[in-house]
């Protein structure tokens, strides 16, 4: 699985150790919007780098940016994996990714 940051804005990611959710709808391929069922720990505004469905074949990679009035991530680029719909209630987590890394870099 390759990591892309190419369409990625803003490079320095926050980060919530241990943080894990669901997503509170179905997920489509190459969504711009994701909709979680939580997101304590952030700020309106952070930049966050997720891993949805980590545990599956079908898992990706994105980073956005939180919004926390509509509990969700705004702004989403698919930066590892092959774009697939991922069902509601997929688990999010926050984990050290390659994206972090590149991002940085990038930054």
């Amino acid at each position: 699985m390759s990591t892309s940051v190419t369409s990625v804005v803003s490079h320095f990611p926050s980060a919530e150790n241990g943080f894990t959710t669901t997503t509170s709808g179905s997920v489509a391929s190459g969504a711009t919007t994701v909709g979680l069922n939580s997101v304590a720990g952030y700020s309106n505004g952070e930049i966050a780098v997720f891993v949805i469905d980590p545990t599956l074949a079908t898992k990706q990679t994105f980073t956005g940016v939180i919004d926390t009035a509509g509990v969700q991530v705004t702004s989403v680029v698919w930066t590892a994996g092959s774009n697939t719909t991922h069902a509601s209630g997929a688990t999010v987590v926050d984990y050290a990714t390659a994206t972090h890394i590149s991002m940085m870099t990038k930054g």
